[in-house]
């Protein structure tokens, strides 16, 4: 009787990695389909911002990290993290340009970037009010998985996810930034 429980539970374990590895699988698989489309920023059309007080250059970024959200998601708290994260990674690297893309109604804007200058962020922040990256990339998914992601200078999608999940993920940063440094010497 306990050997059959002991099988059971063996087989569901497996089923369970099975359909991770499948998930997996399918995670890798958008991923790179997401990465042989390039991402255009018209900044022409949104309400571009920043805090320049807090900005320590404008030369030019050799890549962009551009995290794009909603506006009900850019929260004091999430502003705070914005600016711990770039603080924490600009002190070591100044070849990488935060970039914020929040889609917004008109009569948040100036509420969305006093909060965020509030909080000493000094990436570029664009108010999108019409929707504008949306429709300029429509390929990018609903998943929040592809709404962090680092591009070069000409729109080419690097790295997908937010590098300050884990140590890894800032590993893999570094890298790509190393790699497009070389490229433009």
């Amino acid at each position: 009787m306990q050997i059959r429980y002991i099988v059971l539970a063996f087989y569901m374990c497996l089923l369970c990695v099975s359909c991770v590895n499948e998930t997996n699988k399918e995670i890798t698989k958008g991923i790179k389909a997401f990465m042989k489309k390039n991402i255009k920023v018209p900044s022409d059309i949104m309400d571009e911002r920043d805090c320049a007080m807090f900005r320590d250059s404008t030369s030019a970024r050799c890549v962009y990290l551009i995290k794009w959200f909603e506006a009900s998601e850019c929260t004091p708290c999430m502003a705070s993290n914005i600016a711990n994260n770039e603080a924490l990674y600009l002190d070591k690297n100044k070849n990488v340009e935060f970039v914020y893309i929040i889609n917004s109604h008109q009569h948040e804007v100036e509420e969305i970037y006093r909060g965020l200058c509030s909080k000493r962020v000094k990436g570029t922040v664009y108010l999108d009010t019409c929707n504008a990256f949306f429709k300029a990339n429509p390929h990018i998914p609903e998943s929040e998985l592809y709404h962090t992601f680092v591009i070069n200078q000409q729109g080419k999608v690097l790295m997908v996810g937010n590098p300050f999940k884990n140590k890894q993920m800032r590993t893999l940063l570094d890298k790509v930034i190393s790699k497009e440094q070389k490229k433009q010497i």
